[in-house]
């Protein structure tokens, strides 16, 4: 029986100690890789949420294992379960085991589930949501609604209020103009494009966020400048 502790209560969890530790061993640090285009709304909000403890929680609830293999669900589907699959390398995902890895899996079975009214078959599962907002993650992943702004001066204050704040997940994007374009070379910014955000430092009065590309680096950036090339700020209230 384990129970992880959700910020008021402890909560069961329907995996045993060794098969947890297996899906999400302890680290320190670790990197999400986004390996195809138009996927990055769900990478960044799976980084953003595994980030934080509450974002953790959230994610453990939607993992779980008995009789018939490991199984997902998504916050807000009434499909039921979806067992885990390992899929040939020669497709899009997944191609680990790990427990991110089948939680977007189960996401993606889930969302088409629901999109479609019927079972997608395994060529409809590859093809992945080829695109897609943070918002939409969010709330598959959290049942939770979060808050989104473009406006400059919001954006501004919800990165200076919240980005330090464990108890809050934040992300963010920039405009769509052609598919995946070069906006910064220095800061790896490209356009529709969404990145998870780190944190921010009121000395320098720089934001600090990542690539889904290769989320263990951190990029950090001037404010103003941020806001040249980002168009939207989403907050995450873990708490709710």
């Amino acid at each position: 029986v384990l129970y992880v502790n959700n910020g008021t209560t402890l909560e069961y969890i329907n995996l045993s100690e060794a098969r947890f530790r297996q899906l999400f061993p302890p680290v320190k640090r670790f990197s999400t890789h986004q390996g195809y285009v138009g996927t990055c709304y769900l990478v960044s909000t799976l980084e953003s949420l595994y980030s934080k403890p509450l974002g953790r929680v959230e994610l453990y609830r939607l993992i779980g294992e008995d009789e018939n293999g490991i199984y997902t669900c998504t916050a807000n589907s009434e499909n039921g379960r979806e067992y885990f699959r390992r899929f040939d390398s020669q497709h899009k995902h997944i191609l680990d085991e790990g427990g991110l890895a089948i939680i977007e899996q189960g996401y993606c079975k889930n969302e088409r589930k629901a999109a479609w009214q019927f079972k997608p078959t395994e060529t409809q599962i590859m093809q992945v949501n080829a695109s897609g907002h943070m918002k939409y993650a969010v709330r598959g992943l959290t049942g939770k609604e979060p808050i989104s702004t473009n406006d400059k001066a919001s954006m501004a204050n919800y990165i200076r209020q919240y980005a330090n704040n464990p108890d809050f997940a934040l992300l963010t994007g920039t405009p769509g103009y052609s598919d995946e374009d070069l906006l910064n070379s220095g800061y790896a910014i490209f356009a529709s494009h969404a990145y998870s955000i780190k944190g921010y430092n009121p000395n320098t009065d720089t934001v600090l966020f990542c690539n889904p590309w290769q989320s263990g680096l951190t990029i950090e950036i001037p404010l103003d400048e941020f806001l040249k090339y980002f168009c939207e700020v989403c907050v995450v209230d873990l708490r709710l």
